[in-house]
């Protein structure tokens, strides 16, 4: 037998071994038998279930036991043979036993109890309360059922839904400056909805109050519909101060109870204008104001969530990752401060607001902002303002908003410090027509927000650059500089009402070696259903072009790396309590 190594390989184990975290020597010198525990909630699931089948089939091994003539219960003194511990033994087999009455009740009584926990109660009741809402905003509350706001169809989808409890994660603002007391940089706290038990509630709301939207004067779509509003604003008065105001932490901050009955008296105080909404576009009724702030608080105080294999409730906001949460942030901002800013003694040029984002221009001194500012401030003890102006320029969502020499607004490209413009690598495995596409896409964003052409060539010309470097060819960028040449800025900003083109949608993994074979199969099938059905009845239902190929990614690296939940009860808490990070309150 040969021994492995010498004292210079042990030395380079010693050096390996130093360059270890101050939390992974601290784990480790706790031993080998040191536990970190406790479990994850799986393998506790199986464990009592295997358990107490065990349990079962002993006591029922024990009850047949007892039915045979001479048996004796364990336990009783019998003269038995020894047999030494050394040697190996196997037990005789058995017979298979009789089955006591009521045990199996009683054991699968126990395992519920035992398995169902609090959580498990509450995604229930929330899951109940749900499908109970569903109910009554078809029916419209009508005693008799015999008017309903959507098809019957809807409502049993919405009934169909599978709830489980979300997980709770935090998106670190990078672009914000880090925290001194934390040591890291301040998150986003976001809550995935898809799945959460209040989410068919989620949905009808957000249909309910969508057009409510458009009844907020300040409020902005998004970036194209700022341009549009700035695009024609008259000379900015010499002086003027251009600034942004942000609501700190809004969707957290905003407190339930409350939101419920502003949102829905403000709703019932455009029920006419909503109903003939709702109407017009989708043929629905509307439902009754009061059921609509039964819906709000549902889904306010419904908002479960998982993080550190524990269970929570959330207390107050409304969960970023439900549908209506910006609806509801939206009008409660609206009706919370607007009444009341208004009355202002100095009011600004320009007041557009981006759910938590403030644009504005301000006539006059910076202390008369700085007043301004805090008089906003003291509206609403729940509504807090950030306020960041410039006598020339300022970022304003991805624009960077700036006067000229004439004293007009003007917009460029504006990207965070944090940006790296890791556009699509174009070896990644994606359809090559969507990698085609993509620096034309970005090419019309750009020429859509600078507004200066002579600014744009420029732009322009740094967007390629980076495309070059994550393996475009020329031949692509080429081409995507001749589309972005017929198209003029004033076309790129006209609103569109896009419609759907009836196509079947046909979802597929993409996979390079059977995109061809997959689109020719399905061409092929196309064109034989097409011919088989002239002069049939069914022919006008198949004169659409062949089913359109959406094309899903493969799971991506970040996908891969990244989870909501913590992969192992060694959680962030534990590793720092292990690491000696954080220190211990001694008991008194």
């Amino acid at each position: 037998m040969r021994l492995v190594g010498t004292v210079e390989d042990n030395s380079c184990v010693r050096a390996k071994a130093n360059n270890l975290t101050l939390p992974q020597k601290s784990v480790l010198s706790k031993g080998r038998s040191f536990v970190l525990g406790p479990p994850s909630l799986k393998p506790i699931e199986n464990n009592i279930t295997t358990s107490l089948e065990d349990l079962e089939t002993e006591i029922n091994h024990r009850f047949t036991q007892s039915l045979l003539p001479g048996s004796l219960p364990p336990g009783t003194n019998k003269q038995k043979m020894k047999v030494p511990t050394q040697l190996p033994f196997q037990k005789g087999k058995r017979f298979p036993p009789k089955r006591l009455p009521g045990l199996a009740e009683k054991i699968n009584e126990a395992k519920k109890e035992i398995l169902t926990a609090d959580e498990e109660e509450a995604l229930k009741k929330v899951d109940n309360e749900s499908k109970r809402l569903v109910n009554r905003f078809y029916n419209l509350d009508s005693p008799r059922k015999k008017c309903t706001s959507f098809k019957a169809a809807q409502r049993d989808a919405l009934l169909a839904h599978k709830p489980s409890i979300p997980h709770w994660y935090i998106l670190p603002k990078t672009h914000k400056k880090i925290d001194e007391e934390l040591g890291t940089w301040p998150g986003r706290p976001v809550l995935s909805g898809c799945c959460a038990p209040t989410r068919p509630v989620d949905r009808l709301l957000t249909t309910y109050l969508a057009p409510l939207l458009d009844l907020l004067p300040e409020r902005l779509q998004d970036t194209s519909d700022f341009l549009r509003k700035i695009r024609d604003f008259p000379q900015i008065p010499k002086g003027a101060l251009i600034f942004s105001f942000d609501v700190v932490s809004l969707y957290p901050s905003i407190p339930q109870e409350e939101a419920a009955w502003v949102v829905s008296h403000f709703y019932e105080k455009n029920y006419g204008y909503v109903q003939g909404r709702l109407m017009h576009d989708f043929n629905i009724q509307a439902p009754p104001p009061y059921l609509i702030k039964e819906g709000i608080d549902h889904v306010l105080n419904g908002t479960l969530l998982r993080y550190d294999h524990g269970y929570y409730r959330q207390n107050k906001g409304t969960a970023i990752g439900a549908s209506v949460s910006v609806a509801i942030a939206e009008i409660f901002v609206h009706a919370s401060i607007e009444k009341e800013r208004k009355r202002m003694q100095k009011q600004p040029l320009v007041f557009l607001r981006y759910i938590d984002d403030i644009f504005g221009i301000f006539d006059g001194r910076e202390d008369e902002l700085k007043e301004y500012h805090e008089g906003l401030n003291k509206i609403h003890p729940d509504l807090q303002f950030t306020l960041e102006y410039d006598s020339q320029k300022l970022p304003f969502l991805d624009t960077l908003v700036y006067l000229n020499e004439d004293g007009n607004l003007q917009t460029t490209v504006f990207y965070k410090p944090s940006n790296t413009h890791q556009y699509l690598h174009f070896h990644s495995s994606h359809h090559p027509n969507l990698k085609r596409s993509l620096p034309f896409s970005q090419g019309i964003r750009i020429k859509r927000i600078v507004s200066d052409p002579k600014n744009l060539e420029e732009s322009l010309e740094d967007m390629f650059k980076f495309f070059r470097l994550r393996g475009y060819t020329h031949k692509i960028i080429t081409q995507a500089k001749k589309r972005l040449s017929e198209l003029t800025r004033e076309d790129l900003l006209l609103e569109r009402n896009r419609k759907g083109t009836g196509r079947i949608i046909f979802p597929m993994l993409y996979s390079p070696s059977i995109a061809p074979i997959l689109r020719n199969y399905i061409n092929n099938i196309w064109s034989w259903l097409q011919s088989n059905a002239e002069d049939k009845p069914w022919e006008q239902w198949f004169r659409d072009p062949p089913p359109m190929i959406a094309w899903k990614k493969d799971q991506a690296i970040g996908e891969k790396l990244i989870r909501a939940e913590f992969p192992s009860p060694l959680t962030l808490k534990r590793i720092r309590e292990l690491s000696g990070c954080r220190e211990r309150k001694q008991p008194k």
